[in-house]
């Protein structure tokens, strides 16, 4: 007796049905829709908000710090906890280790555009893109215009602007405030796509 294929269901909303994969939508509620490694219709979620990502990438504080690392056990840099939460919710499945541990600017935007689907021309200047809970921010640190740092923007319990990143200094993944400092050296903001 040949088995039939397993009906789909949406995690989100609990809808049951046939689904037109190459959409990879949930007709009633827009959850995402992926295939398992068979080639089957998954659908692991409804849609995702910045909250869940923000909440997320909290999961992953005290995580130690390791360049290019990709992992809980091993450790993450900047970048390995942005493709943590990208993969988690999966929102993007384009990574690149081709970075050193001080990244050239055009590269680092170069591979965010990629991931985030933007190609806006940007031109090394913030544009003053609002920014919201759960937006990657990408920073220039020592020169300006030459982007070297990423993290997810979160507030701070008394409400002031703060991140979630890593760097080889702290060591590990935290949260800090973002003082003037951080605030003037934004140099592109992304908003994950699909993401509300």
């Amino acid at each position: 007796m040949l088995n039939s294929p397993p009906i789909p269901v949406c995690f989100g909303c609990d809808a049951r049905g046939t689904w037109v994969v190459d959409a990879y939508v949930c007709p009633k509620c827009g959850g995402k829709l992926s295939l398992d490694s068979q080639g089957g219709p998954i659908l692991n979620h409804a849609p995702v908000t910045a909250q869940q990502i923000e909440a997320y990438a909290k999961t992953w504080l005290d995580t130690k710090y390791v360049h290019r690392g990709r992992s809980r056990l091993n450790g993450v840099d900047c970048i390995g906890l942005l493709r943590a939460c990208a993969e988690h919710f999966q929102l993007s499945n384009h990574d690149f280790f081709n970075y050193a541990p001080t990244p050239d600017g055009r590269t680092l935007i170069r591979e965010m555009d990629i991931a985030f689907g933007v190609d806006d021309g940007y031109d090394g200047h913030y544009n003053g893109a609002p920014y919201e809970i759960g937006d990657v921010l990408v920073f220039w640190i020592r020169k300006r215009n030459k982007p070297k740092h990423a993290g997810i923007f979160t507030r701070m319990s008394d409400g002031r602007p703060g991140i979630i990143h890593t760097y080889s200094t702290i060591g590990k993944v935290s949260i800090h405030g973002m003082d003037e400092w951080w605030l003037e050296r934004i140099a592109k903001v992304y908003k994950w796509p699909g993401v509300k």
